[in-house]
């Protein structure tokens, strides 16, 4: 199981910038440097086995010994046992007198590697690169990056992905490592009689595109929908790495859930961190670790970090073409173990990371852990937040799960790279068989769509909703790549459901299967529809607006009128990012449509959008630098309620005037930003008193006995206006 987690692990990270590469270099050979299972030494133990030299010398190496080669200062040298046998420059080469998998070098009593091996001293530290024929190289990787356990044509789909992912740098005259970076490759240690069987029967077989090797991308699973080149990374898009659904790969599931309290204060003396800073740990220790070092990396550098806390986290409903999320926010509570209260306690303090691109919310948690981009719930529990999601990588191009249930339906090595990479050709090895038809166009199904032979015959199956690759068009037929190959369909249409469908009573029409989705109008009962498609309990029917999504016979229509209670803002479309376009005052409105949260309303603008009672005008989060006191109702004279302490940033619910409600400890309550009215406007002191800059800070002179007026407080301190500004005084005592 452990070796699985790695294998999906490895398959998980894999992304490196790819080279355009050049089809008509060699490509037999490769070079790989060994990092992985290395590291960086600079002393490194090597025992032969079989017939070897050295490349500059041709000194013969006997079989059976183990020689050691040391770096320093960029000078190699070889040593058998304490004994110095030669000194060399920058590199050496052990090659085989005849290539084999007989003769083997194995490196600090670790893996042993075919083919030739090159030594290089970068400083103080000895790298070797191995050099082997590109079967073997393979060989050597199957096993590293896919289990064994898998069907052969699978084994077969990842043997042709690795061969033209390796053979892309390699004819950019590029040298790969042995790591995720590129793939992880163990060497002749790694071989397995069967991912050896997948290599050998597709050798030299690669994709092709345009006349390039084609960008092989896979991860170990994309949760039911692929993700697109264009999505995941940026820039141009890629024809054959596109978003669509992958109806083999819809059961991987995962969770992470998060404590609220990390470390309890309770019984802990904040004035003395040092007796037990290194013994407390946070309730989630790894994702605890992962956080601080994101942390320290962006804007808490140089400080000893302890989460106390994680008091918000949030994943944005907007979603991208795949449906993965594209950016959330998260508040933590930390101690920096230097930085101290003016009583010498520890401050507790606060980080909000708003924002966030959703993969760099990801890594901030652990990408082994919140595992992919296809966030589906987050549910905020009373003591936890739980993030749950489908997948396991960035979803791009092959998916491990998805090929070997393709496998284990029986589908081709070449029928499931032509789902994961439409529009590719194989080509190379003895018979790689004819590639797919040209790509002329792309459509997106929004629904399950019988497949055919050709255009009029028998049902052969059905392909859900995605987008699909078109080979050619005939009337309303159009012929599309599948896994099954090339087949026919009409699109939206599943030939295998009746044609009508009697409806008894009033029926709600909806843009997608799913009642939460636009409402569309209504289907007036009784009648006969004709059916399209069939999506779970919904059918697709045709309709006066083109085709449209039902529940036979239930009405999800909406309200006539909404009755807006609170000041509402108004926006162009049915998103709070989208133009603001004013706010209405309390009163009923007439509902035109809705989308999730959002109605679309009659206004004197023409049709606008709303969610009922939330002005997005008003900001999310205020930010307050002076305490500030709390007030029942937005008037200074109503009932105080306490303080806030500052600075921090509080959560916005309402506005009123200049006064904001926001969530605090008690529930909603009222404040006006940075005033504090349960202070006394005055203070009388009847002694000399010495004025500070800040409370406990540098003497700044002093202020005869007299009556002052107050600005602020913190503790015991009064910030006071005075001939210097604002100044902090102890009233009545005299530091100086």
């Amino acid at each position: 199981m452990k070796k699985l987690f790695a294998i999906l692990l490895a398959a998980s990270m894999l992304f490196t910038v790819i080279p355009q590469g050049n089809a008509s270099a060699d490509t037999s050979q490769v070079a790989v440097k060994l990092v992985n299972y290395i590291g960086k030494n600079s002393s490194i133990d090597v025992k032969v086995t079989g017939n070897y030299r050295i490349s500059e010398t041709g000194s013969a190496l006997n079989s059976g010994q183990t020689y050691t080669v040391k770096a320093s200062s960029g000078v190699l040298s070889l040593y058998s046992g304490n004994q110095k046998l030669r000194e060399f420059g920058a590199q050496f080469s052990m090659v085989p007198v005849t290539y084999g998998t007989s003769s083997r070098l194995t490196i600090q009593n670790g893996n042993s590697y075919t083919g030739t091996i090159t030594f290089q001293a970068e400083g103080s530290i000895v790298t070797p690169v191995n050099k082997l024929p590109m079967e073997d190289y393979l060989k050597g990787v199957l096993p590293k990056e896919v289990s064994s356990a898998y069907p052969l044509e699978s084994l077969k789909a990842q043997a042709v992905s690795a061969r033209t992912h390796a053979s892309r740098f390699t004819s950019a005259g590029k040298t790969m490592d042995d790591t995720t970076s590129y793939q992880v490759y163990g060497g002749y240690s790694s071989w397995q009689d069967k991912t050896s069987q997948a290599v050998d029967q597709t050798a030299g077989v690669v994709l092709m595109y345009g006349g390039t090797y084609a960008q092989t991308y896979f991860s170990a699973s994309n949760g039911g929908m692929t993700e697109s080149a264009e999505n995941a990374w940026g820039g141009s898009s890629i024809p054959y790495l596109t978003a669509k659904r992958d109806p083999y790969d819809d059961s991987y599931n995962w969770s992470v859930t998060l404590n609220k309290t990390q470390i309890s204060t309770a019984g802990l003396d904040l004035k003395n961190p040092n007796s037990w800073w290194s013994q407390v740990v946070e309730a989630n220790k790894n994702e605890a670790a992962n956080m601080k070092t994101f942390m320290l990396n962006n804007g808490y550098g140089g400080k000893d970090l302890k989460i106390t806390g994680i008091s918000s986290l949030t994943v944005d409903a907007a979603k991208n073409s795949s449906g993965r999320s594209i950016k959330g926010s998260i508040t933590v509570q930390y101690m920096a173990k230097n930085e101290l209260n003016p009583d010498g306690s520890i401050k507790i303090q606060t980080a909000t990371f708003h924002d966030l691109k959703l993969s760099q919310l990801r890594a901030m948690i652990g990408n082994a852990i919140w595992k992919s981009l296809l966030v589906t719930n987050v549910t905020n529990g009373s003591n936890s937040y739980t993030v749950s999601g489908k997948g396991y990588g960035h979803g791009v191009g092959m998916s491990q799960y998805g090929m070997k249930a393709r496998g284990e339906a029986g589908q081709s090595y070449k029928e499931i790279l032509q789902f994961y990479y439409p529009g590719t050709t194989l080509t190379g090895g003895s018979d790689p068989g004819p590639g797919p038809d040209p790509v002329i166009d792309h459509i997106n199904l929004i629904a399950t769509s019988s497949l055919h032979m050709s255009p009029g015959g028998p049902v052969d199956g059905a392909i859900t909703a995605q987008t699909v690759s078109v080979l050619a068009k005939q009337g309303e037929w159009v012929k599309i790549q599948t896994w099954k190959g090339a087949r026919w369909i009409v699109p939206n249409r599943d030939f295998s459901l009746p044609a009508k469908l009697p409806l008894s009573k009033d029926t709600s029409l909806h843009e997608k299967p799913d009642s939460s989705s636009t409402y569309m109008g209504t289907v007036s009962a009784p009648q006969n529809v004709s059916i399209l498609s069939k999506e779970g309990d919904w059918y697709l029917i045709e309709t006066w607006r083109g085709p449209l999504w039902v529940l036979p016979n239930h009405d999800f229509s909406l309200p006539a009128t909404i009755t807006l209670t609170k000041v509402t803002s108004l926006h162009n479309e049915p998103d709070e990012k989208s133009a603001y376009l004013g706010a209405l005052s309390p009163q009923t409105v007439s509902v035109l449509a809705k989308k999730g949260d959002w109605y679309q309303i009659t206004t004197w603008k023409g049709p606008l959008w709303i969610v009922p009672n939330r002005d997005f005008s008003v900001p999310e989060k205020l930010l307050l630098f002076m305490n500030t006191s709390l007030h029942e109702k937005p008037d200074s004279s109503s009932t105080y309620m306490g303080t806030v302490s500052a600075p921090q940033n509080v959560t916005v619910l309402d506005k009123k005037g200049d006064w904001y409600l926001i969530q605090t400890w008690r529930g909603p309550l009222w404040i006006l930003p940075n005033h504090d009215t349960s202070l006394p406007s005055t203070i009388t002191l009847t002694k000399v008193t010495s004025l500070h800059s800040e409370p406990n800070r540098v003497y700044s002179g002093s202020v005869s006995p007299q009556t002052v007026t107050v600005l602020g407080k913190q503790g015991d301190w009064y910030q006071i206006s005075t001939w210097k500004g604002p100044l902090w005084i102890l009233p009545n005592q005299n530091f100086n």
